[in-house]
């Protein structure tokens, strides 16, 4: 059945399915929500949103954790005609401050009318409603009590904008994305269609933020069009407690879930043998790796540590995708064990022709498949040529999927739009036909004439006991003693480790080492850092701009300082004291 909008869907589900939506609680919980409920729930929303005046293609904020009322707030808005944008809630009391600058900053962009928040977070966030000047203000929807039916969805078309999602804003200020209804059916079609499956077989569990694109799209409206059993983990408590997630998927037989590569890595490091015990992984059918770099010995390892759980190596299905285009863009066979490719590091530069390798020798990459659906990818030159087969270059992207443009950003949308392509500022190649994703156009480090991606320096740092894994960032700064760019690295100890003056050294000089043996470079100098101290995106990834800004101007906090044996029992303490409180909350 075709639908022209999510709110006829949501209706469609409310009359006709029998599934649920389950929000799983730390003890393995679950709580359900039939689509009748989330219908009502929605309604509450759209109808005091229209008693307040909103407006057909007002934008309304939803500042909410995972939960039953983010899902209302998501519809209700849409059925008063509204457009929602899912802002990260506050998580961290230390980055309180970082937290209200960047959601005031985000309610401005998007000329936000209303926020939709509860009780817990009201109070933090007077000043960001107060500084973005939003016209009706924050609004508790705990305190939403059922009223007369009002809704405002009946006009909207296929192609009139469903929501806004962030980019991730790893390489400058984070746009706001342009998600037509058409963009997201034709997205969420597509990736479950990749799946394989049958589409009300599906049981999935997620524990991805809904801010994010892989948690809205990927999960939460990627179940809804499916018609299929889907259980929510807040996020915050899979960092916390990683065993949750796949204790989810060993006890509710889950066969689909997704999550970024760190996420695989936390549960090898943090799972342990007698917890391992109770797991029977063997329901599980695909498991989606994507939104960051893939590291290979991440991957394995995990196959490696769960396989005795039932756990089948096929089901790590990499993939690639983008705010710009809903999600999806490309996918790799979900029967199929990854397809890792060696190729001589040299000839992975934009404009170069790449040289495979059969030695095990050189940079090794995951293949993430193929374009779905529909969609086309083509490599182009820095000048918008075409390359051949083989050659590295920015990915493009045609597709029924890729966004209408970034709201009220004409310049930044004509400079990625262009023709019906996406310029998705992602470089990569095409390599047996199948894609290979290399970094970001804008990160790419030009040293002594030649190309380098930082993620590969990054991923050499990986085995270094002292640092924290996906903790550390690679990028090129003028050095005054080789008058040129010279590489520079910054990266976090793990919360664990002190290290006096004399070991920081011994240290230094060993990562200098590894570098120059893998990477053929001269490292500079390397900041360490206490654990956490790294800006990062809403969605965890490390903002490198930013990083190499506050380096350049003094303002990154060097661990190797007399008072460097202080840092990470503050980091620490901080910790406990926001465990403390959120516990209390709960």
């Amino acid at each position: 059945m075709k639908f022209n909008n999510l709110v006829e869907l949501l209706f469609e589900r409310a009359r006709n399915s029998h599934e649920q939506i389950f929000f799983l609680t730390p003890s393995g919980a679950a709580k359900g929500f039939t689509y009748r409920q989330i219908l009502d729930g929605a309604t509450k929303v759209s109808s005091y949103l229209l008693q307040q005046g909103l407006t057909s293609g007002s934008t309304v904020g939803i500042v909410l954790p995972t939960s039953p009322e983010f899902i209302f707030s998501f519809f209700g808005i849409q059925m008063a005609g509204g457009i929602p944008v899912a802002l990260y809630p506050p998580l961290r009391i230390g980055l309180l401050k970082e937290w209200k600058k960047n959601t005031q900053q985000q309610l401005t962009q998007v000329e936000t009318k209303a926020v939709i928040t509860n009780n817990a977070i009201y109070d933090i966030l007077g000043e960001p409603i107060m500084g973005a000047g939003v016209p009706l203000g924050a609004i508790k929807i705990e305190s939403l009590e059922q009223s007369q039916h009002l809704s405002n969805y009946n006009n909207i078309a296929i192609h009139d904008v469903a929501f806004m999602q962030f980019t991730s804003g790893t390489t400058g200020f984070s746009k706001p994305v342009m998600i037509t209804h058409s963009n997201v059916l034709h997205n969420t079609d597509a990736i479950l269609d990749a799946f394989h499956l049958k589409r009300t077989e599906i049981r999935c569990v997620s524990w991805l933020p809904l801010y994010h694109d892989m948690g809205l799209v990927g999960a939460f409206l990627g179940a809804v069009v499916a018609d299929c059993i889907l259980y929510l983990i807040r996020p915050e408590k899979f960092i916390g407690h990683p065993f949750l997630w796949l204790k989810a998927i060993s006890d509710h037989k889950i066969n689909v879930t997704v999550a970024p590569n760190f996420a695989y890595g936390l549960c090898t490091r943090r799972i342990s043998e007698d917890q391992i015990k109770e797991l029977d992984l063997s329901s599980l059918e695909v498991a989606l790796c994507g939104a960051e770099m893939i590291h290979p010995q991440t991957l394995e390892n995990f196959i490696d540590k769960f396989k005795g759980c039932g756990l089948n190596e096929t089901v790590l299905t990499p993939v690639y995708g983008l705010a710009e285009s809903a999600l999806a863009v490309t996918f790799c066979d979900t029967k199929a064990k990854i397809h890792w490719q060696n190729f001589e590091q040299s000839s992975v530069q934009t404009g170069a022709r790449v040289k495979a390798r059969s030695d095990g020798i050189g940079v090794r990459l995951a293949s993430v498949g193929r374009p779905i659906k529909a969609t086309q990818v083509k490599i182009c030159g820095d000048s918008g040529e075409d390359l051949p087969l083989g050659y590295v270059g920015i990915i493009w992207v045609n597709s029924p999927s890729v966004m209408k443009g970034y709201f009220q950003l004409p310049k930044d949308t004509g400079e990625a739009l262009v023709n019906g392509w996406l310029k998705t500022g992602d470089i990569g190649f095409f390599h047996e036909e199948e894609l290979f994703i290399c970094g970001r156009k804008k990160e790419i480090m030009i040293i002594r004439g030649q190309n380098y991606d930082p993620t590969w320096v990054e991923r050499s740092l990986l085995d270094v006991s002292e640092i924290r894994e996906g903790c550390a960032v690679a990028f090129s700064s003028y050095s005054e003693s080789k008058d040129s760019e010279a590489l520079f690295m910054a990266a976090e100890l793990k919360q664990d480790i002190v290290l006096s003056n004399e070991e920081m050294s011994t240290l230094k000089e060993r990562i200098r080492g590894i570098i120059s043996e893998e990477h053929s470079l001269n490292l500079e100098d390397i900041t360490f850092l206490p654990s956490g101290i790294l800006p990062r995106t809403s969605s965890g990834k490390i903002k490198r701009r930013l990083i190499k800004e506050l380096w350049e101007g003094g303002n990154l906090k060097i661990s190797s300082s007399k008072k460097s044996w202080l840092y990470p029992y503050i980091s620490i303490l901080i910790g406990k004291i926001a465990h403390v409180i959120n516990r209390v909350k709960n």
